[in-house]
């Protein structure tokens, strides 16, 4: 959803932890999404990729409601084919399924006020994995010889072949939903903003733990993730011999993390 109907990106170069957090000592890139439009645009495009038999298609429309309000709704599908061989179960693998759709309103409430809001939601369903042992002389914490689990056609490069085999397909299912609200007020040439946003994600995976042919360990961890910002910021006109941003941030996430052997881990 990220990059989806992008309006531009930015690329900052050296530190840049006072507008946009701590991890940011290299640089940061942003990815601007498009605001919905006063005038009317759609877009439709298509694509097939034969080799590995890939659709994707996007779909985009935007324009005025009345006169103070527009939206714009973009959405994406992709149904990827499996592009590495799993020798073993003689499917190719990893094939993905995914969407994405974002909605969006621009108000313009008065001639100083404007709000945005933004939705995004996205799922995407991977079947099968693009691991595999390169290293077939070690074992699995001492109790299985990878040379006498792996089938004789696997050769330990990674090129084209998959030998990892469990009791249900390898995969993973992704749930996600994000929700921005942008509030911004001019005041006589200051602005201020209040920028809040929640996001939240779900995912299931199963992974063949012991990473050879045998029907011997399966991992089915999940992960449930929930955060909230909350951004004040007040800038000045600029151009002015002194040009300031003062603001505040505040932000709260929570991860749940399910790894049957091991347990419940609360962050």
């Amino acid at each position: 959803v990220p990059f989806l109907d992008v309006a531009s990106v930015e690329v900052l170069k050296g530190p840049q932890g006072a507008l946009f957090g701590k991890n940011t000592v290299a640089g940061a890139m942003i990815i601007n999404s498009t605001r919905p439009t006063h005038e009317f645009e759609g877009e439709l495009r298509a694509h097939r990729e034969f080799e590995y038999e890939t659709d994707e298609y996007v779909a985009m429309v935007s324009g005025p409601i009345s006169e103070r309000l527009s939206a714009r709704l973009a959405a994406k599908y992709r149904d990827q084919g499996g592009y590495m061989d799993n020798l073993v179960r003689n499917s190719d693998e990893p094939e993905v399924e995914s969407m994405g759709m974002r909605g969006s309103l621009l108000f313009d409430a008065t001639d100083n006020l404007q709000i945005y809001v933004k939705l995004e939601y996205s799922e995407v369903e991977r079947t099968g994995a693009s691991g595999q042992l390169t290293g077939i002389d070690g074992n699995f914490r001492g109790i299985l010889l990878h040379r006498d689990a792996l089938t004789p056609l696997e050769d330990a490069d990674y090129d084209d072949k998959n030998t990892s085999y469990s009791f249900n397909p390898e995969g993973a299912d992704l749930e996600s939903f994000n929700t921005t609200w942008q509030i911004d007020w001019d005041l006589g040439g200051h602005t201020l903003t209040a920028l809040t946003n929640y996001s939240e994600y779900e995912t299931d995976t199963i992974l063949d733990g012991d990473f050879s042919d045998l029907l011997f360990l399966e991992q089915r961890p999940e992960e449930d993730f929930e955060q909230i910002s909350q951004e004040f910021r007040l800038t000045s006109p600029g151009g002015e011999a002194v040009d300031y941003i003062v603001g505040a941030y505040f932000e709260s996430q929570e991860l749940d993390v399910l790894t049957p052997k091991i347990g419940r881990a609360h962050v």
